[in-house]
């Protein structure tokens, strides 16, 4: 069984997770469920773990380009977060992704490539701009 370890990390001293198929985090207000997950949602299983940041607001091209660049910034401060307090993914591959509405995903041009290599080469974590992933 897998598991992911985690020390001093905001009010979480010492835990360790299992990770199973479905894994819940329940808890008295401010033991440290929300910190254990600071982007909009994490799902994980016992070899991928993913950060996800919803962005199904925007009605437009520029919103979307906000929405996108608002993601990016969301997504590497939660990876800096997790890097800085220590928390051990073991053997997990690491993935982000940012999900938009289906009708107004970027094209993959080379600029939103660049984008995502950028974001690869400062927090070494792939960048998926999409709402499909498999476990």
């Amino acid at each position: 069984m897998k598991k992911i370890q985690i020390t001093n990390f905001g009010p979480i001293v010492e835990a360790e997770v299992e990770i199973k198929n479905l894994v819940v985090f329940i808890g008295e207000q401010a033991s440290g469920k929300s910190t254990i997950s600071k982007c909009d949602f994490i799902v994980f299983n016992n070899d991928k773990f993913c950060f996800v940041e919803l962005k199904t607001n925007a009605e437009s091209e520029e919103g979307v380009s906000r929405n996108l660049k608002k993601a990016r910034k969301q997504l590497g401060a939660i990876i800096n977060y997790f890097d800085d307090n220590n928390v051990d993914f073991l053997d997990h591959e690491i993935e982000a992704y940012i999900v938009l509405k289906n009708r107004l995903y970027p094209n993959d041009n080379a600029g939103k490539k660049a984008l995502r290599k950028s974001f690869f080469d400062k927090y070494k974590v792939d960048l998926f701009e999409e709402n499909t992933t498999e476990f």
